[in-house]
């Protein structure tokens, strides 16, 4: 699978802080390649790419994503699965280069609902927040299909 996920940010910071770029008005391009070689794990590749003015298209990092989940096959009453996302983004776009986010993820499809609950952990090993401990972000989605 390939997708291209595009994101603007409307209003963002409008100076160079700390020597990151500022976000106003910057639209991200983000190409992710995904392959999935079995019911329980898949791995993904992303390309991170930045559009702001005066700074023109940039490369801004990479990730990879490998994912572990239950296989439908065992008809478990949701679905659990752990990503793990490791990756490099430059020092212009971020204060880490170097981080890692594991994601549990529990979710379920009833009818034409859809929900998650898929919290992060997140650590950075290369950056200014490299001395402080891992971060916890709770995160919770539902859509309708």
């Amino acid at each position: 699978m390939v997708e291209l996920h595009s994101n603007f940010t409307i209003d963002g910071s409008k100076e160079t802080v700390d020597g990151v770029y500022p976000t106003n008005h910057a639209q991200h391009e983000t190409v992710e390649i995904t392959h999935g070689f079995n019911d329980w794990f898949e791995c993904g590749f992303y390309i991170f790419t930045s559009i702001t003015e005066g700074q023109g298209w940039q490369w801004v990092g990479d990730h990879i994503r490998p994912r572990v989940a239950v296989p439908k096959k065992w008809h478990w009453p949701v679905g659990v699965s752990i990503s793990n996302e490791l990756g490099y983004q430059r020092r212009q776009y971020s204060p880490d280069t170097w981080t890692w986010e594991i994601r549990p993820i529990v979710d379920q499809k009833v009818g034409r609902w859809y929900w998650s609950l898929n919290p992060t952990l997140d650590r950075s090993f290369h950056g200014e927040n490299v001395h402080q401990a891992s971060y916890f972000r709770p995160t919770r989605n539902s859509a309708m299909t």
